[in-house]
């Protein structure tokens, strides 16, 4: 019997903003803040993935613009591949060469937790507000239509949307970091406030729990032990 040992998978340590640099850089985001930096700014206190950023649509909304539900996503796919996909729809594009052999498609999250309701804090919902009266005032709103669009009317996609969020890191002096570490850093915060695991799996859109405990077991562990030390110092003032 011969026996094979395969070496054991080292999980890459993923990069998370600081609290200082997560302040210095909303701090920046916040100042005449424009569309392109909220989307950052969104997905800093969300947890977002780009892909559901861009495809995020006003019918999404509540009235009040307090929650918005995350149903879809945006990516750029083969013409050949969505071919038999009913379950896509392609987006029109001004300039598209229609002999392209990609297109932008709208089409469902990976996996059904993908689908989930996202609450906003007060000034998220203002920046809403705004960024839909410079829509109506520059003729681009439909009731139906996306949240982030370019000045020619078409959505901004995934790599666009990270170029920009590249610009905006050069302008703030912040080193390059992976669009994914705003996701981490949302989630790493979100430990430190000692959210649980079913609800953070749950705004992260995680089809099971133990990936979120499985990704973030560091920052969960510092979340248990001051949890922990909370306990004990209860305890030691009821002895």
């Amino acid at each position: 019997v011969i026996s094979i040992h395969y070496p054991k998978e080292h999980r890459k340590e993923m990069r998370v903003l600081s609290q200082c640099e997560q302040t210095f850089f909303i701090a920046f985001l916040v100042k005449e803040m424009d569309p392109c930096k909220f989307g950052v700014l969104l997905m800093l206190l969300s947890g977002m993935r780009i892909g559901e950023l861009c495809a995020l649509a006003w019918q999404d909304f509540n009235s009040s613009k307090e929650y918005f539900d995350i149903s879809s996503i945006l990516e750029r796919l083969s013409k050949k591949w969505v071919k038999d996909r009913p379950e896509y729809r392609q987006i029109p594009i001004v300039g598209a060469k229609p002999n392209a052999s990609t297109a932008l498609y709208l089409g469902p999250p990976k996996t059904d937790s993908g689908k989930r309701r996202i609450h906003m804090s007060d000034q998220a919902v203002a920046a809403f507000y705004d960024i839909e009266m410079q829509q109506r005032t520059q003729g681009l709103y439909k009731p139906d239509g996306f949240v982030f669009l370019q000045a020619n009317g078409n959505p901004y996609e995934p790599r666009t949307y990270h170029d920009l969020y590249e610009d905006v890191l050069r302008l703030a002096n912040v080193d390059y970091q992976k669009f994914h570490t705003l996701r981490h850093t949302f989630a790493t915060r979100a430990f430190e406030l000692d959210f649980d695991i079913p609800t953070l799996a749950e705004i992260l859109g995680h089809a099971q729990k133990s990936t979120t405990e499985n990704m973030y077991g560091h920052s969960l562990d510092d979340s248990k032990k001051r949890n922990m030390a909370k306990f004990n110092r209860r305890l030691d003032r009821a002895v």
